[in-house]
């Protein structure tokens, strides 16, 4: 699910981090420096999410999905409070 379809473009980043985890969903995002800190502060506070994928670097589309699908294939059991770069 693409942001757009939430609804929730250009809401802050603590809005989208909770509606992704009210629905159970892993969020994708670009943004590593603000959502480290999210979920630094989310770990403090004891709250628990089903995880984030965190894009680092410049790559073409079809390697971000390659490397997505091989983070979600080595962490097959889930990914709750995780949060890794691919």
């Amino acid at each position: 699910m693409h942001l757009a379809e939430t609804g929730l473009r250009g809401a802050p980043d603590e809005a989208v981090r909770e509606a992704a985890a009210n629905m159970g969903r892993v969020l994708v995002t670009h943004n590593v420096r603000d959502f480290l800190h999210l979920v630094q502060r989310w770990s403090e506070q004891g709250r628990n999410h089903p995880g984030i994928l965190l894009v680092g670097r410049p790559m073409s589309v079809s390697e971000e999905a390659e490397r997505i699908a091989e983070a979600i294939q080595r962490h097959a059991d889930g990914l709750p409070g995780l949060a890794l770069f691919v």
